[in-house]
């Protein structure tokens, strides 16, 4: 049997609940689920739009109704601390004073280890490239892209050899590199695709995957969104996002960021789609910063005129540096 020791800690809060709803905890079966999505996300960029290749390797590392899963996750430690946050950009207005809706989480700083065992070595190394991929480019938990639920590695230690971690933003442009480059060398193996697809993928993968940087603070403390009224608080890091995200004047679309290339619904529970940027904070050389993730899809649905540039003209009028791919 083969195993993998991963020691995470949150960035940011962590909206996670189990069958008691009144109480934020970590949930392996949560963070597996999650794991599968960043799977096909990873695998994507060598099956491209071979949905059926991509099913079956998915198939035969997570399992499915039909096989047993070949990987199994557990929580194995915990050092957490559960208290009220703010969730990210969800707001409320009582006698003409506006705030955050909050709820209970995880709080920032708290730590648990996660177990990932298999009996299989190549098996293992995807599953734990696919925890590596949810851990830089995405997080966990309710609001998970919009800035909640976004962790750190603490410290690693497995049985099998894996690529290095990233310690500056060069090195997280490489991995994404090494990750692709890595997963595909291993399902060569066992799975064949036709690699003639040169267009972006119908569901979200690193075929047609961007990395973007945004903004910078030492201290975690000025990292999450306040609870209180901005007008009389010093901004964090991800107030000031919000602050650029919701200004007008930063987007090339009349709708601003309600436009519907930044996800659906725009007023209306019609046509529901997930947005294809994933915001979270990125700890880098000891610097936390603003790190948005975009998955470029191909068309929602035929007729529905989608202009991705919406999202990087955004991108580049507030000042993100694009880390991966190079320019």
């Amino acid at each position: 049997m083969y195993s993998a020791t991963f020691t995470l800690e949150a960035i940011t809060p962590v909206f996670m609940r189990g069958a008691n709803q009144s109480k934020a905890e970590i949930r392996a079966a949560s963070i597996k689920g999650l794991m599968r999505w960043w799977f096909r996300a990873l695998s994507g960029s060598y099956f491209g739009n071979d949905v059926e290749g991509l099913r079956r390797v998915e198939e035969y590392v997570f399992g499915s109704t039909k096989r047993e899963s070949r990987v199994v996750v557990e929580v194995v430690k915990e050092h957490v601390e559960e208290r009220f946050c703010p969730l990210p950009m969800v707001w409320k207005k009582k006698k003409g004073v506006t705030t955050r809706v909050s709820q209970r989480a995880i709080a920032p700083g708290s730590k648990f280890t996660l177990l990932l065992t298999s009996d299989d070595e190549e098996v293992l190394k995807l599953a734990c490239y696919s925890l590596i991929g949810l851990v830089y480019f995405g997080g966990i938990g309710f609001r998970c892209s919009r800035g909640a639920g976004s962790l750190k590695i603490s410290s690693l230690k497995s049985d099998v050899q894996l690529i290095d971690l990233p310690k500056n933003k060069n090195q997280l442009g490489q991995m994404v590199n090494d990750l692709t480059v890595e997963i595909a060398k291993i399902l060569k193996k066992t799975f064949l695709c036709d690699h003639e697809n040169k267009n972006c993928t119908s569901y979200s993968s690193f075929w047609c995957f961007y990395l973007f940087l945004w903004g910078e603070k030492a201290e975690l403390e000025e990292v999450y969104y306040r609870s209180n009224n901005l007008e009389n608080e010093r901004l964090t890091l991800l107030d000031l996002f919000e602050k650029e995200f919701k200004n007008k004047n930063n987007h090339l679309s009349n709708y601003g960021y309600r436009d519907f290339v930044f996800g659906l619904p725009r007023g209306t529970k019609k046509d529901r789609r997930a947005s294809p940027i994933k915001v979270g904070i990125t700890e880098l050389s000891e610097k936390y910063h603003v790190r948005v993730s975009v998955f470029k899809t191909k068309i929602f649905k035929p007729g529905m005129n989608v202009k991705w540039d919406n999202i990087f003209v955004f991108l580049e009028n507030i000042g993100a540096e694009r880390i991966y791919p190079e320019r």
